[in-house]
C-alpha cells in the first residue's frame, strides 16, 4: 500500500460502483464504495486479498468487483463460518432466508455472488480453525470477528503472512459495543497506523507497519487509570466526527470490568459529534445493547 494514503474519504466519496446483484448486508453505500476504490486503483498484486467474514457476499462483491475491473480476478480468498443464527432475525438489512439455528448458508451466498465473480475462492472454516499457507497477504478485511478472542485468532492465523505496508481493514472497528476490535489495535501500538475511515460507517484501515502478533494486547491487564491515559491518545489520532463513535468503546469495557460507575464517569466526559449522536441513537434502538447502555447512561 502507499505510504501516501489518505485518511479522509474524498479519494473515494464520489466513486461509481459498477451494476452488482442487490444482496442484503450491513455494508453501507459508502464502504461499498470504499470497498471498490480499494480494490480497483490501491491493490498492488503483492499478496491476495482475504476477507474474513462474507456474510452473503455484500463486501465480497464490492472488493472482488474492483480486483475484477483492475484485471486482478481471482486474487482474493474469503472465509465465513456460514453457521445461521436466530438472533441475525433481530437486525434490518438481514437476507431474507428461512433457516433453524446452525443452518448453512454458504449455499446463498455463492449464489448471490456467482454472476459477478465466477469461481471465486470462498472457504467454510470458523476463524479459530483457520491456517492460512496461500502466500502473503496484501489487504486483510475483517468482518467477521466481534470479540478479543476472534480477533485475536484472526491475527494469529493470517499476521505472519501478512506483506510489508499491507491494509489491515477493520469493518467494525467503530462499532462501540464490540469495543475489543479498537482496544486490540491500540494495543498494536506503531505496528498499525491509521490512514482510512468511512463518514458515518463502522470502517477503519490501517496500514500495517510491523509484524501483527497478539503479544502484549490484553488491555484488561492495563491499570484503569493507565487505560484510559493510552486510550484518549489513541481516539484523538481519528477525524473528530468520529471520535465520539469511538469513545463510548471504554465506558462498555470498563462496564465489562465490573466497574459499572468508572463507565459512567467515563461516558459523562464524552462530548458527541452530530455523527456521533446519530450513532448512539442507533445503538440505544437495539434492545440487547440498551440493556447495558442503562447502566451507565
Amino acid at each position: 500500500m502507499p505510504g501516501s494514503m489518505s485518511r479522509l474519504d474524498d479519494l473515494f466519496v464520489d466513486v461509481a460502483l459498477p451494476e452488482l446483484p442487490e444482496v442484503d448486508g450491513l455494508i453501507s453505500p459508502q464502504e461499498q464504495r470504499y470497498l471498490y476504490w480499494l480494490t480497483s486503483t490501491q491493490f498492488e498484486g503483492r499478496g491476495r486479498v482475504v476477507e474474513i467474514g462474507t456474510w452473503f457476499g455484500r463486501s465480497t462483491l464490492a472488493l472482488g468487483a474492483g480486483l475484477r475491473d483492475a484485471g486482478h480476478a481471482g486474487e482474493m480468498t474469503s472465509f465465513d463460518k456460514f453457521e445461521w443464527k436466530s438472533t441475525f432475525d433481530a437486525f434490518d438489512l438481514m437476507a431474507d432466508v428461512d433457516l433453524p439455528d446452525g443452518g448453512d448458508f454458504m449455499p446463498y451466498m455463492v449464489a448471490n455472488i456467482e454472476s459477478t465473480l465466477p469461481g471465486h475462492d470462498v472457504r467454510k472454516a470458523d476463524v479459530a480453525d483457520i491456517e492460512w499457507t496461500d502466500g502473503p497477504i496484501e489487504i486483510l478485511f475483517v468482518d467477521a470477528p466481534k470479540n478479543y478472542q476472534d480477533f485475536s485468532a484472526c491475527i494469529r492465523a493470517f499476521g505472519g503472512s501478512v506483506a510489508p505496508d499491507a491494509l489491515l481493514v477493520l469493518q467494525d472497528f467503530f462499532y462501540s459495543p464490540g469495543y475489543p476490535i479498537a482496544m486490540l489495535t491500540m494495543m498494536l501500538g506503531d505496528r498499525v497506523e491509521m490512514v482510512h475511515t468511512v463518514s458515518e460507517a463502522s470502517t477503519a484501515s490501517f496500514v500495517v507497519r510491523g509484524e501483527l502478533t497478539t503479544e502484549a494486547t490484553e488491555y484488561w491487564r492495563t491499570p484503569i487509570p493507565e487505560l484510559i491515559e493510552r486510550w484518549r491518545e489513541f481516539v484523538a489520532r481519528f477525524p473528530q466526527a468520529q471520535q465520539s463513535m469511538l469513545d463510548p468503546c471504554m465506558a462498555f469495557h470498563l462496564l465489562d470490568r465490573g466497574d459499572a460507575e468508572a463507565a459512567r464517569n467515563y461516558f459523562s466526559t464524552i462530548e458527541f459529534s452530530d455523527v456521533g449522536q446519530r450513532r448512539w441513537e442507533f445503538l440505544r434502538g437495539l434492545p440487547a445493547i440498551r440493556r447495558k447502555i442503562d447502566r451507565f447512561a
